[in-house]
């Protein structure tokens, strides 16, 4: 079963390969990128596709970051809100019942959601 993902993905990766190359070979047209009162010297078409092509994995690599960061952010505030509660839980399943008076009534605790 191994060999067989290694086998397809070798093909995989030769054919992509493959369709670059050729993706290179036919877009050798050299032409000038005129971007407001920017003006790029004649370069080869494929240059500016693949120039744009990275430009845009950055990018998406960049917002993938800051959204990471969001949910770790997110995270740790969970994780301690739930400390928080697990303790109190804790303390309260300790305390004997004799402690507390009759006419106590006993609160219940609500999990409020964030208004993001």
């Amino acid at each position: 079963m191994k060999s067989i993902k290694n086998i397809l993905a070798s093909t995989l990766l030769i054919a992509l390969t493959s369709f670059g190359i050729l993706f290179l070979l036919q877009n050798g047209d050299r032409v000038r990128v005129n971007l407001f009162h920017f003006s790029t010297p004649e370069k080869p078409l494929w240059m500016f596709v693949l120039g744009a092509f990275f430009v845009g994995v950055i990018v998406s690599i960049l917002f993938c970051l800051i959204h990471l960061l969001k949910q770790s952010a997110v995270i740790r505030k969970l994780k301690k809100e739930h400390k928080v509660l697990q303790d109190e839980l804790h303390q309260l399943r300790n305390q004997p019942l004799e402690d507390l008076p009759e006419d106590q009534t006993v609160e219940v605790a609500t999990l409020v959601e964030d208004e993001d």
